[in-house]
């Protein structure tokens, strides 16, 4: 199992020494530093299940992701452990994920992680009733 503060710490650094910059609107978001996307109840999580699924489509394979719901986090979920992947390949993950998303360059559109992760997951939207 992967420490938390080692995840934090690795996933922080990968934003920092890419030059990721998360923006809304084109416009960039300063308070989002890269040890507040990184912590376990901000977008943590979010990068986490995405990388995930990636890996998964890949490989058959997941991470051993421990996430549970908090509804004081942005997500209204917090990332809490990583079992069953090493963390180089989690963050190798999420790095794919976030050049995905920011098609290859250093500007990290938050609308942009919101249209990849519906791509991925169009069912966990509500649904209109059935009539």
């Amino acid at each position: 199992m992967n420490d938390i503060e080692t995840v934090i710490d690795a996933v922080s650094d990968l934003i920092r020494t890419r030059g990721y910059v998360f923006t809304m609107d084109g416009v960039a978001q300063p308070f989002l530093t890269p040890r507040q996307i990184a912590a376990p109840d901000c977008l943590l999580p979010v990068l986490g299940r995405l990388a995930e699924e990636l890996w998964r489509r890949e490989t058959g394979n997941g991470f051993g992701l421990l996430i549970e719901p908090d509804p004081e986090a942005l997500a209204e979920h917090r990332l809490t452990a990583i079992h069953h992947a090493p963390l180089s390949l989690v963050v190798l993950c999420m790095d794919e994920v976030l050049r995905r998303v920011g098609d290859g360059g250093s500007a990290i559109p938050l609308e942009g992680l919101h249209q990849y992760a519906t791509a991925l997951y169009p069912r966990t939207h509500p649904q209109p009733p059935a009539p």
